[in-house]
This record gives structure tokens, C-alpha cells and sequence, in this order.
């Protein structure tokens, strides 16, 4: 898990088994807070959203499927790892729609449910997130320290700037991916602050905060290059959620690159190169390689990687990843990068060390 911890929402009324997976959880480093009915986690939710969302169907007050389907009307898409003791058949075709990742028989193993909510955050990028860094220029002390510790808890690198010419200076000698600044400031206005980002070549996505609600305004921010417009007072998990799709917008449209040593792995294209040479990959070897890149020198189980790779329905062996981790080894020690087997545990992605040949 990454430095910042990652924030697990538990959804069950009952309070022993709720109990239970939340210090499951708490022990692979998430922060966790359970609620006993879905009124409860609309409320908690929307106070601050969650990373993963673990949902018993089987709530007092509410069906779990019509909790889900409010969260995502707000817009809120964390990964949904449901529990049940129906049938899934029942509902996978709308736990599906809703954006549900993964579906768990009750009762269940610790292991196998924490290798089910370690698949969940994979393959929805929040592990990811955590090297996502934001730069939030705000003047007002109180209103940035709200949105810091916010998105801190989104599992975000946040810095906060104060002013627009320490903005600039901030963005010309580090690299954001995301700005999210205020029009009314100090010094310079935001206005002239997103002047001078683009026309210094800084084209990470900007959204700007105000309080002006004219549309000259909007349109003049817009023509600025800003790439979203929010204005104050404003509800802050919509924030999040704008935060959010403004940087998957980003990545998909610069097509974001894992390095590896000599290995780079284009995420959108779905092409991996090493050198400068394409290399050629399984779609199975693909999805274990970036199970393998997301956890760089920690072992990884079977199970996760199972988990990881496969969907509903899908049959997939420990004997089908020792195959696949076979083939990714013949592809890539040769340039120097290992996957080391950790008997009776997994395997582990080293860290790359250059070798001279003097």
C-alpha cells in the first residue's frame, strides 16, 4: 500500500464480521470506517469518499444494490467489492452496470477477501493515485486546509500555495498533475496565473474556483486554457469526483507511461517497449506484469494476482500464473529485470539496479 494511506469504506450490520474485515483491512495499511445501514454510509460518503467500498447486499434499512446506484448517481466510482449470501446469478447483471468490481460468498476466508480488495484497488488505479501530486492555490487558509486534507485522504501528494507568483515558481520547479486555483487572489488573479502556466508550456489540467458566477468569466477562464470551472460555495465530493475524471481525462490523453529500467509500459495504448524496442505481450502476461509493476520489491501472492487478473467467471489457476511469471522471465531477464520466487509466498518484482560491463 502506498505511504498515504488509502480510505476503506465497510458496509455491514453485522458488527461481529464487520469488526473483523475492518482490522483485516486496517492490517494491510487502509484507514477504515464501518457503517451499519446504507443511511449511515450515504451520510459517512458524503462527508469523504472512500477508496474502496466493501457492501453487505443484505442491509436493514436499504437494498445494498440501491445504496450502490445513489453513490454513483453522485458520481461517486470507487471499486465495490460486494458480500452476500444470495446467489450471485441473481444480481451480476446489474452489480455489473452499477460498477461493482467483485462479488464474495459469506461466509468468507480473510485471505481471499483481502486478495479480492487488493484486486479491486488495482484495477481501479487508486493504488495509482497515490503518485498523483496536486497543487491547490487557494488564499483562504481555512477553505485549503479543507481540500488538502481531503484529497490527502483521496490518497494524494498535495501541496498548498497561497499566492499566484508562488504558484508559478512552484509549477516551473515541479512537476503536478493537477492545479486547482482560485480566481480571487492576492497578487495576481488566477486568471493571469493560468496565463502564465500555459504560456510557459504547462499543460497539466487546471480547474479553477470562484465565486463569480458570470459567464463572461467562465468563458474567459475556459479560453485561458482552464480545463474545468467550479464555483463557491460547492459540495466537496463533487470536487473530488471532478478531480478525479479530470485526471483519468489527462492520462488518457497523454497515454501515461510505467518505467521500469529499460521496460516502459504505455497504459492506454496497452504497448510495452524495452528500449526502444516493442516488446510483445499476452494480454494474461500484461495483466500480471502490471499486478507485478504496481508492488515493486513486495511479494505478491497467487491469489492477489489471480484476483488481479481475473473477472467474474473466469477459471484461472496457480498453475496458469507460474506459466505466465515463466514467460515474463524469458522475455525480460535478459535486460536485466527480475522476478524473484519467494517459496511458499509469491513472487516479487526487484527493483532494476543498472550492471556496468567494465
Amino acid at each position: 500500500m502506498p505511504n498515504t494511506p488509502l480510505r476503506a469504506t465497510l458496509v455491514e450490520d453485522d458488527a461481529v464480521l464487520a469488526a473483523g474485515l475492518a482490522r483485516a483491512l486496517e492490517g494491510e495499511g487502509l484507514q477504515v470506517q464501518t457503517c451499519g445501514g446504507g443511511g449511515e454510509a450515504l451520510r459517512a460518503l458524503a462527508a469523504v469518499p472512500c477508496d474502496l467500498l466493501v457492501l453487505d447486499l443484505g442491509l436493514p434499512d436499504m437494498d445494498g444494490l440501491e445504496l450502490l446506484a445513489r453513490l454513483r448517481a453522485r458520481g461517486q466510482d470507487c471499486p465495490v467489492l460486494l458480500l452476500t449470501a444470495r446467489d450471485p446469478a441473481e444480481f451480476r447483471a446489474r452489480a455489473q452496470a452499477l460498477g461493482a468490481h467483485d462479488c464474495l460468498a459469506k461466509p468468507c476466508a480473510l485471505p481471499e477477501f483481502l486478495g479480492r480488495a487488493r484486486a479491486a484497488l488495482l484495477r481501479s488505479g487508486a493504488i495509482m493515485r497515490a503518485r498523483m501530486r496536486i497543487l491547490i492555490v487557494e488564499d483562504d487558509a481555512a477553505l485549503a486546509d479543507g481540500l488538502a486534507r481531503i484529497l490527502r485522504a483521496e490518497g494524494y501528494a498535495v501541496d498548498v500555495a497561497p499566492r499566484g507568483e508562488l504558484a508559478t515558481h512552484a509549477a516551473a520547479g515541479e512537476r503536478f498533475d493537477l492545479v486547482i486555483l482560485d480566481v480571487g487572489l492576492p497578487d495576481i488573479d488566477g486568471f493571469e496565473v493560468l496565463r502564465r502556466l500555459r504560456a510557459d508550456g504547462q499543460r497539466m489540467p487546471v480547474l479553477l474556483l470562484t465565486a463569480r458566477d458570470k459567464v463572461d468569466d467562465r468563458v474567459h477562464g475556459l479560453d485561458l486554457g482552464a480545463d474545468d470551472y467550479m464555483v463557491k460555495p460547492f459540495a466537496m465530493p463533487e470536487l473530488v469526483a471532478r478531480v478525479r475524471a479530470l485526471i483519468r481525462r489527462s492520462q488518457s490523453q497523454s497515454g501515461p507511461r510505467v518505467a521500469h529500467g529499460p521496460l516502459t509500459l504505455d497504459i492506454v495504448a496497452r504497448r510495452a517497449f524495452l528500449g526502444n524496442a516493442p516488446l510483445e505481450l499476452a494480454a494474461r502476461e500484461w495483466a500480471v506484469l502490471e499486478v507485478l509493476l504496481a508492488r515493486v520489491e513486495r511479494v505478491v501472492s497467487k491469489e492477489s494476482i489471480i484476483q488481479a487478473v481475473a473477472s467474474w467467471g473466469d477459471e484461472l489457476s496457480p498453475n496458469a500464473i507460474e506459466v505466465y511469471v515463466s514467460r515474463l522471465r524469458a522475455k525480460l531477464e535478459p535486460a536485466g529485470i527480475r522476478i524473484r520466487t519467494v517459496r511458499g509466498f509469491g513472487y516479487m518484482l526487484e527493483e532494476f539496479k543498472e550492471t556496468s560491463t567494465s
